[in-house]
C-alpha cells in the first residue's frame, strides 16, 4: 500500500491542509478536525447549510491557525485563553468543548453572515466511535470527525 496524500481539517467543514507527515494520536491525526464552529443552540455547522465555509483558508503555524476569508485573516492559538466550557452537540454525541474569545467569535460570525461561536476539543474531552465500527468498544475515540479517526480512500 503507498499513501499519496495527508490531508486535515482543523476546523470541521472548513477547508483541509495538505501534508507531508502527521503525529496519529488516540483520536486521529494531530490538528485534525479539533475545532467547530457551533451555533446558538450548540449544535455543529456545516457546508451543507453553509457553503461559503469551503471558502475559508487555513494555514498551520507554529503556535497555532491563521485562517483566511477573502482579505480577513484571523490568527488563533492551539489552545484558548477562555475558561468558559460548554456541551456541544456533533450528531447523536454531546461532547466537552472549550469557547474561543468573543473577538475570534466575532470574527467567524461577520464572515458566515451567522451568529456563531469557535469551540475547541480539550485534551480531557472524550468523544466514543460507534461500538459497532469500533475496534476496542467503548474505548475508541475519535474527535469532530463524523464518526472515524481515520478515513482511508484507494485510488
Amino acid at each position: 500500500m503507498y499513501l499519496s496524500e495527508i490531508n486535515i481539517y482543523p476546523v470541521k467543514s472548513l477547508s483541509g491542509i495538505s501534508l507531508k507527515s502527521s503525529v496519529v494520536e488516540e483520536c486521529g491525526l494531530q490538528f485534525d478536525r479539533r475545532w467547530m464552529l457551533v451555533d446558538e443552540k450548540n449544535h455543529f455547522l456545516t457546508q451543507r447549510e453553509f457553503p461559503q465555509m469551503a471558502r475559508f483558508h487555513i494555514d498551520l503555524e507554529n503556535e497555532g491557525l491563521n485562517i483566511s476569508f477573502n482579505r480577513n485573516s484571523l490568527a488563533i492559538q492551539f489552545q484558548t485563553n477562555s475558561e468558559k466550557t460548554t456541551n456541544v452537540k456533533i450528531f447523536s454525541s454531546r461532547v466537552k468543548a472549550k469557547y474561543y474569545e468573543d473577538k475570534v467569535n466575532d470574527w467567524f460570525s461577520e464572515n458566515l453572515q451567522t451568529k456563531c461561536r469557535l469551540v475547541l476539543m480539550t485534551e480531557e474531552s472524550k468523544r466514543l466511535v460507534n461500538p459497532i465500527y469500533a475496534i476496542r468498544k467503548f474505548k475508541d475515540t475519535v474527535s469532530f470527525a463524523d464518526g472515524y479517526p481515520f478515513l482511508l480512500i484507494g485510488e
